[in-house]
């Protein structure tokens, strides 16, 4: 997925394990139960999966309409590689349709005759 998975509000929520949610993909708590991993600095997991949720928040946030400050645009960009691909489809569109040409037309021929 790409994006930031937020929990709904877990202001006083007493099941929600904020270790156990990081480590299971949660990147966002909607309130204040972030502060229980504050103690959790000697678990590689739980800080390479904080590291990751990090990076989840910052790719959502600067790939978002947020980021369209004043009169800033959205500019789209394809690849080479789509061009390619798009035109290679084109080339093989036109060359099926050549070929069923010089299918059909045999057989219409032979009919009429």
């Amino acid at each position: 997925m790409k994006g930031a998975a937020i929990t709904d509000c877990s202001v006083s929520a007493t099941y929600m394990h904020n270790a156990m949610g990081v480590l299971a993909g949660q990147d966002l708590w909607d309130g204040n139960g972030t502060s229980l991993l504050a103690n959790r600095g000697d678990n590689p997991a739980i800080v390479h999966c904080c590291q990751q949720a990090t990076k989840h928040i910052a790719y959502s946030i600067a790939h978002s309409r947020a980021m369209n400050i004043g009169n800033a645009t959205i500019q789209l960009v394809t690849p080479w590689y789509m061009i390619v691909i798009y035109s290679l489809i084109g080339v093989f569109g036109v060359g099926t349709l050549a070929m069923l040409a010089f299918l059909i037309i045999p057989i219409l021929k032979k009919k009429k005759a």
